[in-house]
């Protein structure tokens, strides 16, 4: 294994505070874990949890100007969230949530019209820069300026300088894609997450493209786009939204827009070119509300893309979270994307297992479902019997055995922080390190003769791929020697 040495120190936000531009949360969206979390303290027994509803509905906080819960449908088996929730008509002002040192005892959120977008874009892009480059506060109100001004600003290493072609891995969901002549990045670390002040920029000197591939929180992050993005050079591709509703909340097109930078959202079938890349826009199926039976509406979806990269020396498909929903399975749309359009060098994608709708990284998908839908799931999630919405490695097996990528690299598992193994890849949930299902997958993949190659490696590593050779490069592990790894005939 090579080194990749850091080549520097960048800044990011001052004094280790986090960042977040909510675009269109409904007031009531803080209460959905609570409601969750009783519901099945309860055992989601209708009459019980129908006065938990109730008595949330008369909780002075919750006060809102149309209803948003109907407790009725707990005891008709229907499903709890009003049209008001599941497809809110109403735009909801921008608001700023910064979060100081210590997290959420340091809340503050100031709200913002879309006029004022340009400014904040302005003002969130000075401050991912260095130190000396903390613009004018003084418009903002006293709390948000105190919590970004206080203190000392918080030095972070630098990930290697992107140059060579390959593909080079960042924190959580963030890779980057670079041929000869082009960088393109994947879904840049949320700077809301509480290890952001820790993770450096993941590409600095500019990108030629930014792909989303969700609209999750940590995947999908203004000020984080705002940090990577230069608006006279950066194309921001993000999933098509056909209707915003509870599980996809953000017109990131419109909403990108309006902090000044061009976002496009091609369908899923078509493709784009940046610069020597040819990127084919794949269907996002999986991480939904269930992953089997009847889905809720249609429109009522996370909706994503996934990616086909095709640069001059490499292929490469990032799956992220996606997998298998009512709708359809991402080891059939990799089956056709090798049929249409020949092998592929590389899978990416995550690996932990996400048991929905009792997951917390995401109470809200619960409110999508009839109530008499989630007592059956509940039923199955108490005996161990509900399956993941996001693949997990197994998901991972089929995909490969379908797809036949020569290489297989796991990311989107979580922040441990530059150059260090993910220790476990549901981010703190008890799921297993990366290592033992890089090794699980490596013996499945041989046991079932699948010609693909599972390959570890940790955020700051990449993998250099030129004239057919492959080696990954460590982080600062200069004692290592190379794997060289040959793919092209």
């Amino acid at each position: 294994m090579k080194s990749a040495q850091p080549w520097g120190s960048k800044m990011i936000v001052p004094n280790g505070a986090t960042l977040h531009v909510i675009e269109r949360e409904p007031e009531a969206l803080p209460f959905v874990g609570p409601l969750l979390q009783r519901w099945m303290a309860l055992e989601f027994q209708p009459r019980q949890c129908r006065r938990a509803v109730e008595e949330l509905l008369c909780h002075p906080a919750f006060s809102v100007d149309e209803p948003l819960l109907d407790a009725r449908a707990v005891t008709d088996g229907g499903t709890v969230a009003t049209e008001a929730l599941l497809h809110p008509s109403a735009e909801y002002a921008f608001r700023l949530r910064v979060f100081g040192p210590n997290g959420s005892a340091d809340q503050v959120t100031t709200r913002f019209d879309e006029s004022m977008a340009v400014e904040v874009a302005w003002v969130l892009r000075s401050l991912t820069g260095d130190a000396e480059s903390v613009p004018d506060l003084s418009w903002l109100p006293r709390t948000v300026c105190t919590l970004l001004t206080q203190g000392e600003s918080v030095p972070v290493p630098a990930f290697p300088r992107v140059e060579r072609p390959g593909i080079y891995r960042r924190e959580h969901g963030c890779v980057v894609i670079r041929s000869e002549t082009t960088s393109v990045i994947l879904d840049p670390v949320s700077f809301w997450m509480p290890q952001a002040p820790r993770t450096p920029i993941a590409a600095d000197g500019g990108v030629d493209a930014i792909f989303i591939t969700h609209g999750h929180a940590d995947h999908y992050s203004v000020p984080s786009i705002l940090a990577q993005a230069d608006p006279a050079r950066t194309t921001v591709v993000v999933p098509p939204v056909p209707r915003t509703s509870l599980l996809a909340p953000n017109d990131m097109v419109r909403s990108l827009g309006l902090f000044g930078l061009d976002a496009r959202a091609p369908e899923w079938g078509s493709s784009i070119v940046i610069g020597d890349i040819h990127v084919d826009v794949l269907p996002f199926f999986g991480e939904q509300p269930v992953r089997e039976g009847q889905a809720p509406h249609p429109d009522l979806r996370n909706w994503g893309s996934c990616y086909r990269f095709s640069t001059p020396d490499f292929t490469a498909i990032s799956l992220i979270d996606s997998g298998v929903d009512p709708l359809g399975d991402m080891a059939d749309v990799v089956r056709i994307s090798r049929d249409d359009h020949g092998p592929v060098d590389f899978f990416l994608s995550s690996l932990p297992r996400f048991h929905c709708p009792f997951f917390f990284g995401l109470p809200h998908y619960y409110l999508a479902l009839p109530f008499d839908r989630l007592r059956e799931l509940f039923a199955q999630f108490r005996t161990g019997r509900l399956p993941s919405v996001t693949p997990g490695p197994d998901g991972i097996v089929d995909v490969c055995r379908a797809g036949r990528p020569r290489y297989y690299l796991p990311y989107g598992n979580g922040l441990e922080g530059v150059g260090q193994p993910i220790g476990d890849v549901g981010m703190s949930i008890g799921e297993p390190p990366e290592w033992e299902l890089v090794t699980y997958l490596t013996d499945r993949f041989q046991h079932e003769g699948i010609p693909t190659t599972a390959i570890g490696w940790n955020p700051g590593d990449w993998i250099s791929v030129e004239r057919g050779r492959v080696d990954r490069m460590a982080y600062e592990r200069p004692s290592r020697s190379a794997e060289k790894l040959d793919f092209l005939s």
